[in-house]
């Protein structure tokens, strides 16, 4: 009649057709425990294939003892061993049933499907609570910076697994629990799948890398015949400044990113940009650390004026010391805040959402409430924080912030963010450790380029690959253009071109300073 409806096929919805699977094909001659065949499909979900394959070791492991009934205790003998002697063929299309035609893209869904599995059988109790957590896993792995899923990959992958019900979220309690559907899949997982599906991610980057040094191979007799107009001194001279989570950048990654440009006019225009940032916008490991301890300094200095001036400390912690963040967990800024809570020791470091139940407990202990980031731009992040958390609470707030306890601590920072902040909030106090200028700006008046005109061709160069990359800011958050790099992390007001991922011209686009999130 023309019409119909769409049925999930991976199971046996009704329990009495699963109970029956098990039990029919053996009528009069091998008899079932109810309690075992409810066990049986119960760790299988009612999945006929597994259903099937679990009922068959059951029934081989009571053949081996010539007996014809089957209970409980048979079936936790069989479900003990079993995911041991399974291979990978039996769940492979958990992670290999890829719903794209592109075998490039197919592959890669793969390898990112059993990246986020193994972070799971990494953590070893079948789920996750967050991404976090999985971000968390990557590091345990030991998977390299550069090919760890950030959080939006993970996001992409957690989505697809859920749609086809490889993983499903369930509720304990208040908090929302992400686990593996399947039991038995579950079961085998935490035993093998660390190595299983590792072996295959694995394999499928060496593939990658093989192909990315034959693309090397091809440019550099590229280069035989058209010399790179960056001398190499010069390239030198900027990659030996340039070191991005622990490793140094090197010439021929850089050389890399710049070709990306195609023309000369072009590729000396991008280099005079990463030049300006490397040498007046790059925030190395050691001016962090120094930035935290300028912080520790300006944080004790302030406390001296206000209330009675002093820290009350209890079990070596500043009692009535709050460190906040605005941000998620996973963002730079959280960590900003935990590094600087190792060295002070306060009573809680948390995001702003925990800052007033905490206030009303040490309302009578002289408290101070700060709010820690590692990079302000326009101050757009700050203030929507602030403007949460002053829209539930502002008759206290108020009254706090005017007696100066709530601290606004940057370890860098735009003068339009300290602006912003001071205009919507001006009784919070702004402490910047090291501000930025104009210098730093790509398109400002920072004397990066010729003239007016080499000016203008520049911006509308970055406003055309930007627009590719990242249409909704195409130069960086704000528009600001920033040429601004943290060691560990670059922010979204910097130009997309250093960091953004995609496609440009009908190809790849390679950042060289590509976006990562922290575990907490």
């Amino acid at each position: 009649m023309n019409k119909w409806i769409n049925r999930s096929l991976d199971r046996i919805e009704v329990q009495t057709d699963c109970e029956a699977l098990i039990t029919q094909p053996v009528a009069g001659k091998i008899e079932y425990d109810k309690e075992a065949v409810e066990s049986i499909v119960e760790y299988c979900r009612g999945n006929p294939f597994y259903m099937h394959l679990v009922a068959g070791k059951v029934f081989q492991h009571c053949a081996q003892e010539q007996r014809t009934f089957v209970g409980s205790s048979d079936f936790e003998y069989v479900h003990r061993s079993l995911v041991r002697e399974l291979g990978p063929t039996n769940f492979a299309h958990f992670w290999g049933d890829v719903p794209v035609l592109d075998p490039d893209e197919k592959l890669r869904d793969e390898a990112n499907n059993c990246l986020f599995l193994g972070c799971i059988a990494r953590l070893g109790s079948g789920g996750y609570e967050s991404l976090g957590d999985l971000v968390e896993a990557q590091q345990q792995l030991r998977v390299d910076m550069k090919q760890q899923l950030p959080l939006q990959e993970l996001q992409k992958v957690e989505t697809g697994l859920l749609h086809r019900r490889v993983i499903a979220r369930r509720q304990r309690g208040e908090a929302t629990h992400t686990d593996v559907e399947l039991p038995v899949f579950r079961d085998w997982l935490l035993v093998n799948g660390e190595a299983e599906l590792m072996r295959v991610w694995r394999s499928f980057h060496e593939r990658q890398d093989a192909k990315s040094a034959t693309d090397d191979a091809r440019l550099s007799v590229t280069v035989e015949r058209s010399p790179f107009p960056i001398n190499e001194d010069d390239l030198l001279s900027v990659s030996d400044r340039l070191v991005y989570f622990g490793k140094q950048k090197d010439v021929a990654e850089v050389r890399r990113w710049l070709r990306q440009f195609d023309d000369d006019t072009r590729i000396e225009l991008a280099f005079l940009l990463l030049r300006r940032l490397v040498e007046r916008g790059f925030v190395n490991e050691g001016a962090s650390v120094n930035g935290l301890a300028k912080m520790v300094q300006a944080l004790n200095a302030r406390r001296q004026d206000v209330g009675k001036g002093a820290w009350r400390i209890y079990r070596k912690r500043l009692d009535n010391l709050y460190v906040g963040h605005v941000d998620s967990e996973t963002k730079s800024g959280a960590t900003t805040a935990r590094e600087l809570a190792k060295r002070m020791s306060p009573s809680k470091c948390s995001g702003l959402e925990g800052m007033y139940t905490w206030l009303q407990g040490h309302l009578d202990d002289d408290p101070m409430l700060v709010v820690v980031d590692d990079f302000a731009g326009t101050g757009t992040t700050l203030v929507r924080g602030l403007e949460r958390l002053w829209s539930q609470h502002e008759q206290l707030l108020s009254r706090i912030a005017k007696e100066g306890r709530v601290v606004c601590c940057l370890q860098t920072a735009f003068p339009e963010a300290i602006e912003r902040i001071g205009q919507d909030f001006p009784d919070v106090q702004v402490l910047p450790m090291t501000i930025f200028d104009d210098e730093v700006k790509a398109f400002g008046d920072a004397n990066i380029f010729e003239d007016e005109d080499e000016r203008q061709y520049a911006k509308n160069m970055m406003l055309q690959i930007g627009r590719q990359l990242v249409p909704q800011n195409p130069l960086g958050f704000g528009d600001m253009a920033a040429l601004v790099s943290f060691h560990n992390t670059i922010p979204n007001n910097t130009l997309p071109v250093f960091w953004g991922a995609g496609i440009v011209n009908s190809r790849e686009w390679r950042p060289l300073l590509p976006r990562h999130t922290f575990a907490p």
